[in-house]
């Protein structure tokens, strides 16, 4: 039996693939090949103007089938094949917005999804609903991970910083060639 609050994400999550559907009624072939060119840019197939966080590719992900579903229902019996062209630029921004909202909202259900083996606490609050989960440690490792493989280091290294060491790499070479015997 779902909870309220998976019943509340089914429904949004509803909402927009029957906005999405009606927004590309009868183009239903284009929406498809521009949600797997977004799919493609996600996994790091693809190139495209957007660049895409860490978190934004997870989510993709998770959005692949829910965002497919309203579309490929409708060209499963077309004749011949999907017309190819380039994607314009509010095509990959609409197959973009739409792939991580559709994963956000399977995401989120699926947390929602582990209360039923007391993995999680769904709680209605006039704010909204609320999803507590309890980490193990290797899922906060995991999580941590991701998170540190998204924050790229800048280097620490000031002008000229890189000559003067490699003038004393350079002059501890030639110290040690010049006292061999």
């Amino acid at each position: 039996m779902e909870s309220a609050t998976q019943i509340l994400i089914r429904t949004q999550l509803t909402e927009i693939q029957e906005k999405a559907a009606a927004q590309w009624v009868d183009h239903e072939q284009h929406a498809v090949i521009a949600i797997v060119r977004a799919l493609e840019i996600a996994a790091g197939v693809g190139q495209c103007e957007y660049s895409l966080m860490n978190e934004d590719r997870l989510y993709a992900g998770y959005g692949a089938t829910t965002a497919l579903k309203p579309f490929l229902a409708k060209i499963k019996d077309l004749p011949g094949p999907i017309p190819w062209m380039p994607s314009s630029p509010e095509t990959s921004k609409f197959a973009f917005t739409y792939l991580i909202t559709c994963g956000k909202l399977s995401y989120v259900y699926r947390l929602a999804s582990l209360e039923r083996f007391g993995l999680s606490k769904t709680h209605s609050t006039p704010d909204g609903s609320t999803i507590e989960v309890e980490a193990d440690t290797i899922e906060l490792a995991q999580t941590t991970a991701i998170k540190l493989a998204a924050i790229r280091p800048t280097p620490n290294i000031h002008d000229g910083e890189i000559t003067k060491r490699q003038n004393k790499i350079l002059s501890k070479k030639c110290i040690n060639m010049l006292n061999r015997p």
